[in-house]
């Protein structure tokens, strides 16, 4: 989701949208084709030859490479930013141990890191929200705190009409309260 940055971060008398402004919603996806559709993206942004990714084909020096885009379609909850972002962080990872295409030991250190963004944005009560909006229709969540916490990344709607529910993003279930039957 696109939201006009004061959506987000800005005071909340700010409100949610002023004149003018509108969101951009691009809802994460999972599945067979959202896995097509992020290694699509993968391969443009790395200027790799098409189909490089899919499959496991291996490409010279990167033989485990294509199970850590496996991985980072799953930690990013179906969000190509979240994908791509952890995919870079990887790579810093990587970088740092002087390796050319990094690890799934570098995943995992790039998904803590998000984990831990996430986590640093939560205000008082969300955790709360959180674990009780997971798998309703979200109409008991004040619209600024869904705003904020959609904008975010950490929770979004999937579904359409009368058939919604709320998704939390997989980093952030973690934190969640373990008695919660629905996260």
């Amino acid at each position: 989701m696109t939201a006009p940055w004061h959506s987000i971060y800005g005071r909340p008398e700010d409100g949610v949208l002023r004149p003018g402004e509108q969101w951009m919603i691009l809802q994460p996806s999972s599945g067979e084709s959202a896995r097509h559709f992020m290694k699509k993206i993968l391969e443009k942004r790395l200027k790799l030859p098409e189909g490089s990714l899919e499959g496991g084909t291996a490409f010279p020096g990167a033989a485990e490479f294509p199970p850590v885009v496996e991985e980072a379609v799953a930690l990013s909850g179906g969000n190509p930013r979240f994908f791509l972002q952890l995919l870079a962080d990887a790579a810093n990872y990587a970088q740092r141990q002087e390796r050319e295409w990094p690890l799934r030991e570098d995943l995992a250190l790039a998904a803590d890191d998000l984990s831990s963004d996430f986590r640093r944005s939560l205000r008082p009560g969300d955790v709360q929200a959180l674990a009780e909006v997971q798998g309703t229709d979200g109409l008991q969540m004040p619209l600024d705190r869904k705003v904020r916490l959609s904008g975010r990344g950490l929770v979004y709607e999937q579904g359409s009409g009368n058939r919604i529910q709320m998704v939390l993003h997989p980093l952030v279930r973690p934190f969640l309260p373990a008695a919660n039957p629905r996260a």
